[in-house]
């Protein structure tokens, strides 16, 4: 081969090599990029979920609230009944008794 020749390949193999070496400088760029673009992603996911579990919470809360307050509402109301009508709660309350157990009798069986 020739000194032209040799010249022309050295030279070939050196703009390979640097072209080798961007590519590689270009690839740990993307790397980084998307690594940082997957964390915020994430980030945006969390922030989202905490956001939503906080309102479903809050629905609970908000729903165990309600409840508290029917259960108030209907124990003061049984309250009620049983003072006015103290027979008739105590006849009410032995016939749903007799049921029960007639009902858990016979499964029982």
């Amino acid at each position: 081969m020739t000194k032209a020749v040799t010249r022309i390949k050295e030279k070939e193999f050196k703009n390979l090599k640097n072209d080798l070496e961007r590519l590689r400088d270009d690839l740990s760029q993307l790397l980084s990029s998307v690594s940082e673009a997957s964390k915020e992603e994430i980030g945006e996911v969390r922030e989202k979920a905490q956001g939503e579990l906080q309102n479903l919470l809050s629905q609970v809360d908000q729903t165990y609230q309600q409840i508290r307050e029917q259960s108030k509402v209907m124990r003061e109301r049984v309250e009620k009944n049983v003072e006015e009508r103290p027979l008739t709660s105590l006849l009410v309350a032995f016939g749903a008794g007799a049921a029960i157990g007639s009902i858990v009798s016979k499964i029982r069986r």
